[in-house]
């Protein structure tokens, strides 16, 4: 099966008699969170560039759109994000995995397999914590050297974002 693992394409499923279980392996998802700083113009609304600032992050890591081994394009999300009505400026948008983005939080974003069972630290095939701060260059965030996706699992919970 090892044998077989290292020819086989990424979403291809093997199956080897009665007694062995099924495998199916898909690659690791990269879980993240989005948070922002947008500069407004003093006559709009705020909370309604807010929450159209929020549809766009939403909308544009959509897990239909992620492919496995994809670069992230900050630029295009960065151009999205100014062409809405109200803004004028982004102070800060940034990827992150740990707690809320800002320090405090402990809640982590990172560690899922692609089935969706958190990593548990025994597979040495995927160990590690995305650097994102290391990935990007000139505004894009490179993908993964090990097969995997990233993730934006739960978009009401991981976009923070602040329209000053």
């Amino acid at each position: 099966m090892i044998y077989l693992n290292q020819y086989r394409m990424i979403n291809d499923q093997l199956t080897f008699g009665y007694t062995l279980k099924s495998t199916l392996f898909s690659g690791y998802l990269i879980n993240f969170g989005v948070k922002f700083q947008i500069n407004a113009d003093r006559r709009g609304n705020r909370s309604d560039i807010k929450v159209q600032v929020i549809d766009t992050i939403r909308d544009f890591f959509k897990v239909e759109k992620m492919q496995f081994r994809q670069s992230i394009n900050m630029n295009d999300l960065q151009y999205n994000i100014l062409g809405l009505d109200g803004v004028i400026g982004i102070k800060t948008l940034e990827l992150f995995q740990d707690g809320n983005g800002d320090g405090t939080g402990n809640r982590k974003l990172y560690y899922y397999r692609a089935d969706g069972i958190p990593y548990d630290g025994n597979d040495s095939t995927y160990g590690f914590q995305y650097g994102f701060d290391n990935a990007e260059e000139n505004g894009i965030i490179r993908p993964s050297i090990t097969p995997s996706v990233f993730e934006l699992k739960n978009p009401n919970r991981d976009i923070y974002g602040k329209v000053i």
